[in-house]
């Protein structure tokens, strides 16, 4: 019903003809075509204004209510559409039959019956999984020595330390694996499984397949007590002075070494009293861990306690790495850029000559430069430790720690080919043989108890 809207507008009662106020408003011009105050109908409020007075559109208000709708619609559709589908999910589920304890009985057996023929398989896949790891590795090193003995074009033998140290390594790590280990002597590659009871050479179509190999490493020797000189001479003695021992652990299988505890008074000393030669070669076999460093061979004034007057001499800084001196009433010293602390055999060889000093480890020359001469003295040749004061790079222990074998002394400078003979021995044997080819003054095998 139509609800008559009351006209409250007032006639203008001031001097300036504004309009007057409405009851209860009171000083608020009112233009002249507002709308009046409504106060019944659908759009009432409490104080009476519409919603045009608020700023607010009427339209505004009826779309706001539709969308409240149309959300409440949407809300209470989707509800009944989920009652449906959970009605109809419970109605299929429950025509559904699960299994039988006999059927479950049954799958339980099938499984384990698979699960033992899976574990068969895979025992044998492990294994085949294992050669044919172990077959790449030693291609990827043979590659890797290859590659080395193409750059360094006289093939000298190699060792680990060669191929993954420096600054472009041929390998970047030696490789691991549990089921197998691959080394290095001598320039060799070798490979010893769980049932090699030696390395073997890594060669061969039995490569890496374990107790089948026929290139093991082990020969027949006659080992000589620790110390003796198997030189043609055979005079030159050493005695073990200390804690220096016999070890068992030798660089080739079926040979010893001399065990050095890297204490000081632990060492070699020998027995002849000898003019210090500027003409001579010394060569030795080392492996250790040390961080300590230590002398492996020198000649010194003393035959026992610390020499006053030591030169040419071999020794390893706290580092690791090799370094040759001699005294021409100045100190000299050359030194290889590699580092030789790995754990691994290896080889070393100096030389000093009218042609120079040389420092070569495991058959490759290291360093070298024209220094001719050393001290004048006569000395001893001391094998593990002497004094080494005022040497550069002076390890923390002037004493060295770990193993050594074949010693020798020699009174010519050997060359490259014959330091290589020496390196790629492949036996004991056969080194021991290289050795005394070349004639040295002292040999000491220290491979005996």
């Amino acid at each position: 019903i139509p609800v008559p809207i009351p006209n409250t507008a007032v006639k203008p009662t001031s001097a300036d003809g504004t309009w007057g106020s409405p009851p209860g408003r009171v000083g608020r011009r009112r233009d002249f075509f507002e709308r009046p105050q409504l106060t019944l109908g659908p759009f009432a409020r409490p104080g009476g204004r519409d919603p045009w007075q608020r700023g607010e559109s009427p339209s505004r208000c009826r779309l706001g209510k539709i969308c409240v709708a149309v959300l409440v619609v949407v809300f209470f559709s989707r509800y009944f559409v989920g009652v449906d589908q959970y009605r109809a999910r419970r109605d299929a589920a429950s025509h559904e039959r699960g299994f039988t304890l006999i059927e479950l009985l049954v799958v339980v057996v099938v499984i384990g019956v698979l699960a033992s023929v899976v574990v068969f398989n895979l025992g044998g896949v492990a294994s085949q999984a294992t050669l044919s790891a172990c077959q790449a590795d030693v291609k990827t090193v043979e590659t890797a020595i290859a590659a080395y003995h193409a750059q360094m074009g006289s093939s000298p033998p190699v060792s680990v330390s060669l191929l993954t140290q420096g600054a472009n390594p041929y390998l970047l790590n030696w490789p691991s694996n549990s089921g197998y280990t691959l080394s290095m002597s001598g320039g060799n590659l070798y490979v010893q499984t769980p049932s090699d009871s030696a390395p073997v050479l890594a060669s061969g179509p039995g490569v890496c397949a374990g107790a089948g190999s026929t290139t093991s490493t082990t020969a027949a020797v006659a080992l000589q007590p620790l110390g003796t000189d198997t030189s043609a001479a055979g005079s030159n003695t050493g005695t073990l002075v200390g804690a220096a021992s016999a070890s068992s652990t030798g660089h080739f299988s079926g040979a010893g070494s001399l065990s050095l505890p890297g204490t000081s008074g632990s060492y070699v000393s020998t027995a002849t009293l000898s003019t210090g030669p500027n003409t001579f070669s010394l060569s030795a076999w080392f492996k250790t861990t040390t961080t300590s460093g230590g002398m492996l061979v020198g000649f010194g004034n003393a035959q026992t306690g610390v020499s006053s007057t030591y030169d040419r001499h071999i020794y390893m800084t706290n580092a690791g790495n090799i370094v040759f001196g001699v005294y021409p009433n100045y100190v000299v010293a050359i030194q290889s850029p590699l580092t030789y602390n790995d754990g691994n055999w290896h080889q070393v060889v100096a030389t000093l000559s009218s042609a120079g000093m040389y420092l070569y480890i495991d058959g490759g020359l290291v360093a070298s430069n024209s220094t001719t001469t050393g001290q004048g003295f006569n000395g001893y040749w001391r094998l593990g430790g002497d004094n080494l004061a005022g040497w550069p790079n002076r390890p923390s222990s002037d004493y060295f720690s770990g193993n050594l074998s074949d010693v020798a002394v020699y009174p010519s400078a050997l060359d490259a080919t014959q330091v290589a003979s020496i390196a790629r021995a492949t036996s004991y044997s056969t080194e021991s043989a290289a050795v005394l080819a070349l004639n040295p003054s002292s040999y000491w095998p220290l491979d005996g108890p």
